[in-house]
């Protein structure tokens, strides 16, 4: 995208916000700013930054707009989770190989590993290994010998990391197709502050995100669908987004929908992670909301 495409683009993105917070009867004390949805802070438009709702890195492709300070402090911290997450699964699928590090007989290396199918290929990184610890362990398998292999592999992503990430693309991809409506719910301001506290530890993130495994169906080119749901008939929004690579992997997320009960929201779906219980999700399978690439780019 040109630098004159990305200016218009940030424009017309800053001009559906501000319609947006006046259709909800949000107001920003100066003239010219709107509500980051992030920190939910005022800003100006040479404060903002277009930004991707799932990282470009994992095949996002919908933009919205946040303040320059939550792009880049939580692209770096939260973000990169979900992109190394994706870069480990193209990996272990075999598209492309894992560096590692190995010690042999405690000589240490510099490893690529191809993770074939009922095998792995390991090789020597020469550049990246003393040429003295590769020649000793040429000489140990030469000599028939079978050493022990230590393998230390760099995944640069925790699980609290990733589930923090998915939260934040579902809270992103609400924005971006409906706006502030949903986001004024005080219980997505709870949220908002996980986004900017890594010390926090309420509400809980693990109950609220999902790893969906064993979809079949095509899902096409949709960047995110939307389905109603409740737990005790308290309402929630989830969220599936489609993560791409050479991999597609599918997580969720629940967000909590405004509702006088609202409060109890993340108590609930903490107890139906505890006691291991179903969710009610109130759709069938034509009641999914499903935005395509093309549409949600052009919203």
């Amino acid at each position: 995208m040109s630098a004159s495409d990305t200016a218009g683009l940030k424009v017309t993105l800053y001009k559906r916000c501000l319609r947006d917070m006046d259709d909800n009867g949000i107001a920003a004390s100066g003239s010219n700013a709107i509500i980051c949805p992030l920190c939910w802070k005022e800003a100006r438009l040479d404060e903002l930054t277009i930004e991707h709702v799932i990282p470009g890195s994992v095949g996002g492709t919908l933009k919205t707009l946040t303040c320059k300070k939550c792009n880049n402090d939580q692209g770096s911290r939260i973000d990169s989770h979900l992109s190394n997450y994706m870069r480990t699964q193209d990996r272990f699928s075999g598209n492309k190989p894992m560096k590692a590090k190995m010690t042999v007989a405690g000589y240490p290396t510099s490893v690529d590993i191809d993770w074939l199918k009922g095998r792995k290929d390991i090789r020597i990184i020469g550049q990246a290994t003393n040429p003295k610890n590769s020649l000793a362990i040429q000489r140990l398998f030469s000599e028939g010998k079978n050493p022990p292999l230590e393998f230390t592999i760099p995944y640069g992503f925790s699980d609290d990391g990733i589930r923090l990430a998915i939260l934040r693309c579902a809270y992103l991809s609400v924005l971006s197709t409906s706006g502030y409506s949903l986001l004024i719910n005080p219980a997505m301001g709870k949220i908002r502050g996980r986004f900017h506290d890594p010390d926090l530890k309420v509400p809980c993130i693990r109950p609220l995100t999902v790893f969906v495994k064993g979809m079949k169906e095509e899902v096409g080119d949709y960047q995110h669908c939307y389905c109603n749901g409740h737990v005790d008939r308290v309402p929630f929004l989830f969220v599936l987004l489609f993560l791409r690579t050479s991999v597609t992997k599918c997580v969720g997320a629940f967000l909590p929908m405004p509702s006088d009960a609202s409060d109890t929201f993340f108590e609930l779906m903490g107890q139906v992670e505890k006691e291991n219980t179903s969710l009610s999700i109130v759709a069938a399978s034509g009641n999914w909301l499903c935005f395509p690439a093309a549409l949600s780019k052009n919203r």
